[in-house]
């Protein structure tokens, strides 16, 4: 009974394929705003990190809006929008970065900032190494029983997998 009342309720399947978008979005900040510190032309690297801070709100936004419409999540909804949020988070710091050398005028970056900005860009890029590339389908473990709609990502079974 319980399967059949799992499939009529609302759940969202796309979260995982929008962490990975706002990861991919997070890298291509941080590489703009490496370039722009190295000596990259300011006006045109201020552009395309503001494009990207407009993307990263809309999948914030799109994440947002379907935790709140589903029944069934992939893993805790806190866990969900606490990422997300993490994540737009990251990538709006680098526009305020970005907006504040255009209102400065500034155009030389001494060492520490440019090392600052290459930190950013490895940590952006070992974000996008942790989201799971694909979501674990619904009720197929990786273990020999069918996993119940409530198995999380720190749920155990059979003996911890």
């Amino acid at each position: 009974m319980s399967g059949v009342i799992q499939k009529i309720l609302p759940r969202e399947d796309k979260y995982f394929d929008l962490f990975v978008a706002q990861a991919d979005v997070l890298v291509s900040a941080a590489d703009a705003l490496a370039t722009m510190l190295a000596g990259g032309a300011v006006a045109e690297t201020l552009d395309q990190i503001r494009g990207l801070e407009t993307t990263a709100d809309d999948i914030t936004r799109d994440v947002l809006t379907a935790v709140r419409r589903s029944f069934i999540t992939p893993f805790d909804r806190s866990a969900i929008t606490s990422l997300i949020s993490s994540m737009d988070d990251a990538v709006d710091e680098i526009w305020h970065t970005a907006k504040t050398v255009r209102i400065y005028g500034v155009v030389e970056f001494e060492p520490q900032m440019r090392a600052s900005a290459d930190l950013a860009r490895e940590a952006a890029r070992l974000v996008r190494e942790a989201i799971p590339p694909r979501k674990r389908r619904w009720g197929s473990s990786p273990c020999c029983c069918s996993a119940p709609a409530t198995f999380t990502v720190t749920s155990t079974c059979h003996g911890g997998l």
